[in-house]
């Protein structure tokens, strides 16, 4: 829904729209997820809207079509097990925590306005290695470098979105101190 709503403007004035927007989302998740679903458990009667197949449908197809047909949404959650197999890491339990920490750092950047500019890729890559260089700081130089040496890696941004997130890191681990 988010993502529909960052490419179209929602008319004011008109709240059965962003209903049938809230219901048509929810019905194309459902379908996504190869659920059971009836849209009538979504379309209850307190607010006076309660919209057909036939309008659901519709709506749908905008909401598809806004988004070019690509539902699933491109996170850096995806990377993340991409990039810390570049790490080289034989110990399963600190591989586990490696990725528990680098997790982490990407769910509370989730705010970072400064992150916008940078690909889902570059900010997994970016979290693991500020991940590393507090849990792993002698296999960090290594670690940079497998990632940085990435051809489809774009070492500029790594190295500024590195810097933003572990900023942030730091201002988050002073706030926490005082």
């Amino acid at each position: 829904m988010d993502r529909f709503i960052s490419r179209m403007e929602i008319p004011q004035g008109k709240p059965w729209i962003l209903r049938l927007l809230v219901v048509s989302c929810l019905s194309l998740a459902a379908k996504m997820e190869d659920t059971d679903f009836s849209i009538s458990n979504f379309q209850g009667d307190e607010a006076g809207f309660i919209f057909d197949n036939k309008t659901i449908k519709r709506m749908e197809l905008l909401i598809l079509d806004t988004l070019d047909w690509r539902m699933r949404s491109i996170t850096p959650f995806s990377f993340v097990h991409f990039f810390i197999s570049l790490s080289q890491l034989k110990d399963p339990a600190l591989t586990r925590t490696l990725k528990d920490r680098a997790t982490e750092i990407i769910f509370k950047s989730q705010n970072e306005i400064k992150l916008l500019k940078f690909k889902p890729s570059i900010i997994a890559a970016s979290a693991l290695l500020v991940a590393s260089k507090e849990l792993l700081p002698l296999q960090f130089p290594s670690f940079k470098f497998s990632i940085s040496a990435f051809e489809c890696v774009n070492e500029e941004n790594l190295l500024n979105c590195f810097d933003t997130l572990r900023e942030m890191v730091e201002n988050e681990n002073g706030e926490r101190q005082c």
